[in-house]
């Protein structure tokens, strides 16, 4: 008897293990639109067309099933979401970089999307694995607070426009040569030229980065708005660029 119960258990475990688990919750309800319960993020992101996602849990992204990868929160029409001082970050490596398929960031802005991140909330990149946000397909963003943490880079822009009023960014993975730094703001350096990629910023705290003055688009990359300056603030382990 004690044999076979031990057996089930295992059977139990193993079933558990394989059940989706995209955006895992400690509660049921995950966010709210127009009053109603969603217990999945990217469900209650589709259905807000127009409308505002409220997070009413912190949302960790995982694995579906052994060997694959978490999947970003990916948005394709006009939504804000309200992140209500939750955050949203992965257990599971995201990065996908292939001719195949782009999975770059923990959400994705992509043709059609115009997403607003308000609310005080935190996008925090597992380590050494992908950027917070990421725009493609002429994806709109507009950034009015909260705090951003990615790899390389918090914001990457591939092609689409990128606003930002406020927020704390960083990262944790650097890059590799001259200002590790260089890229917490970045552009797709082709689609920068051409004005398809764009980073328009108006307020926010940098840390170790300079959106006045950076290498990101090659020496003297200036993302600031017109009438816009980045403030240098040192503190003990880094310097802190407030844009005002």
């Amino acid at each position: 008897m004690k044999k076979r119960l031990i057996a089930c258990l295992m059977c139990l475990c193993m079933l558990v293990g394989l059940l989706p688990t995209a955006a895992f919750a400690s509660g049921g309800t995950v966010a709210t639109v127009d009053g109603k319960e969603y217990t999945d993020l990217q469900t209650a992101i589709d259905a807000a067309s127009g409308k505002t996602v409220v997070l009413k849990d912190n949302v960790v992204l995982t694995a579906e099933s052994a060997g694959s990868k978490a999947k970003p929160i990916v948005v394709s029409s006009e939504v804000t979401l309200d992140m209500n001082g939750k955050t949203i970050s992965n257990a599971s490596d995201i990065w996908v970089d292939t001719k195949e398929e782009d999975k770059w960031s923990l959400i994705s802005v992509q043709k059609g999307g115009d997403l607003t991140i308000t609310g005080n909330g935190t996008l925090k990149a597992k380590a050494d694995d992908c950027y917070a946000v990421d725009l493609q397909y002429d994806g709109k963003c507009t950034i009015e607070n909260g705090t951003f943490i990615g790899n390389i880079s918090a914001v990457y822009v591939h092609d689409g426009h990128l606003t930002v009023n406020g927020g704390d960014f960083s990262i944790q993975q650097l890059a590799d040569g001259e200002n590790g730094y260089r890229h917490t703001l970045n552009c797709l350096d082709a689609n920068y030229k051409n004005k398809t990629a764009t980073i328009t910023v108006t307020g926010g705290t940098f840390k170790n980065f300079n959106p006045e003055n950076n290498l990101a688009e090659g020496a003297g990359t200036n993302f600031c708005a017109e009438g816009y300056l980045a403030t240098k603030r040192g503190e003990v382990d880094a310097t802190y660029y407030d844009v005002v």
